[in-house]
C-alpha cells in the first residue's frame, strides 16, 4: 500500500482527534457532582450543586496508562468494522534516562 502525504496528513490529523478525546474522556469520565446544603440549623431549604475536576493524580494516572499501550501511528484500511481507537505515536520518544549522544542528552541515570 503507497502512503502518500497527503494520506499521511489525514490520518495524523484523525489521530490528533482520538488523542484529544482519550484527554477529554480522561477528565470527563472523573467529574463528580458535589452538593452543599443551605438554611437555618442545616435545614437545607436552598441546596448548591457543582461539578468538580478529579484529581490531576488520576487524570494523569488513566493518561499515563494509555500512553503505555501506545502504538506507533500506521495507516490503516477501512474494513467497514469499528476498532476501539487508541493513541499514537508518529515517533518513539528518546529515553533521557540513559546517556544519547547522538539525541545529545547526558541522562539523568545515577543523579
Amino acid at each position: 500500500m503507497r502512503v502518500t502525504s497527503r494520506g499521511f496528513l489525514e490520518v495524523f490529523i484523525q489521530q490528533t482527534r482520538t488523542t484529544d478525546k482519550f484527554c477529554m474522556n480522561a477528565v470527563s469520565s472523573g467529574m463528580r457532582t458535589k452538593c452543599t446544603c443551605h438554611g437555618v440549623s442545616g435545614s437545607c431549604s436552598v441546596r448548591t450543586c457543582w461539578r468538580s475536576l478529579p484529581p490531576l493524580a488520576k487524570v494523569g494516572a488513566a493518561l499515563a496508562a494509555e500512553a503505555a499501550r501506545a502504538g506507533p501511528l500506521r495507516p490503516r484500511r477501512h474494513t467497514g468494522r469499528h476498532v476501539k481507537p487508541r493513541l499514537r505515536y508518529v515517533t518513539p520518544s528518546p529515553d533521557y534516562c540513559e546517556r544519547d549522544p547522538a539525541a545529545g542528552s547526558l541522562g539523568t541515570h545515577g543523579r
